[in-house]
């Protein structure tokens, strides 16, 4: 399956802002693609709109998968990804790493 290209998005997101973007593996295989916002407090992306779901569930249920890179345009993100039920529907969130965060920012 080909990877979907994302127009570019620039380099930062703000707390109401919301970015596409592709979500991989450790291993750089395409997972999903979701819409991503900031979330309150910063440290973390919620994935909303999540096209793939079915790869996101077997990767982090079935293979155990947690950790993703999160690109939208030129922007790139490593984290773990978490997941839990709330009002009906699947949340999905990466914790981002402080690492690509801090490089993300300069």
């Amino acid at each position: 399956m080909a990877k979907r290209q994302v127009p570019n998005s620039g380099s930062s997101i703000g707390h109401r802002e919301t970015r596409l973007c592709d979500v991989f593996d450790e291993a750089g295989n395409y997972l999903a693609s979701a819409v991503m916002r900031l979330a309150d407090g910063g440290g973390a992306l919620l994935l909303s709109r999540v096209v793939g779901k079915g790869n996101l569930l077997g990767y982090y249920f079935g293979r155990g998968g947690r950790l993703v890179t999160i690109e939208a345009g030129d922007f790139r993100l490593r984290g773990r990804l978490r997941t839990r039920w709330m009002e009906n529907e699947r949340l999905w969130i990466v914790d981002i790493e402080e690492s690509t965060a801090a490089a993300a920012g300069a």
